[in-house]
């Protein structure tokens, strides 16, 4: 995924960290105190995010197999899930268009 894993990129502020990818992409984490994030049921409103996989199939039982909670969601072609934390998340293939 992202074409190997992430370097960490820089700190712009103390509680933004960057990683950088092989491919270009960059993935910001943002951290807040526990009072003020947002709890897993609001994560279901928030926006949810897709993976693209090689392999949907063999990446939805490794996540099953981690512990992730599946999410129900009317589009049964794709695996919806939410992480640790509350984000979501939904994984396609990487040919798979929306």
């Amino acid at each position: 995924m992202w074409g190997g894993p992430p370097r960490p990129r820089r700190r712009l502020w103390a509680d933004l960290d960057l990683y950088g990818f092989a491919g270009g992409e960059v993935l910001g984490l943002f951290f807040v105190e526990a009072a003020d994030a947002l709890s897993e049921a609001d994560c279901l409103k928030a926006t949810w995010l897709e993976i693209k996989v090689d392999d949907p199939t063999r990446w939805k039982a490794r996540l099953q197999a981690f512990g992730v909670r599946a999410v129900e969601f009317p589009d049964p072609t794709r695996f919806y899930f939410q992480a640790t934390g509350g984000p979501v998340f939904r994984l396609a293939p990487m040919d798979g268009g929306l």
